[in-house]
């Protein structure tokens, strides 16, 4: 039981440290290259592959996400995402 619960432990970490090194890369990206949807949707697919999820879901979703902050900051807000 020590064991499994263990491993599960383990796992978490590995996927909290990999989550955070992938915002830290988008946001070096970002700084980059000033593109900040294409990194958002790279972030995403990112995340959702660390995740493990079905690869329809994740195209889909990384597409929905960055389409929907598009159109929420910059044609609804007119918010530019400019570092």
């Amino acid at each position: 039981m020590m064991a499994k619960k263990a491993a599960i432990t383990k796992g978490n970490i590995i996927a909290a440290v990999a989550i955070f090194a992938a915002i830290i890369l988008f946001i070096v990206f970002w700084k980059l290259t000033k593109q900040f949807y294409i990194c958002l949707f790279g972030l995403t697919l990112a995340v959702n592959l660390l995740f493990r999820r079905p690869v329809r879901f994740t195209i889909l979703f990384s597409i929905g996400l960055t389409v929907f902050m598009y159109l929420m900051f910059t044609v609804g807000f007119s918010i530019q995402f400019i570092i």
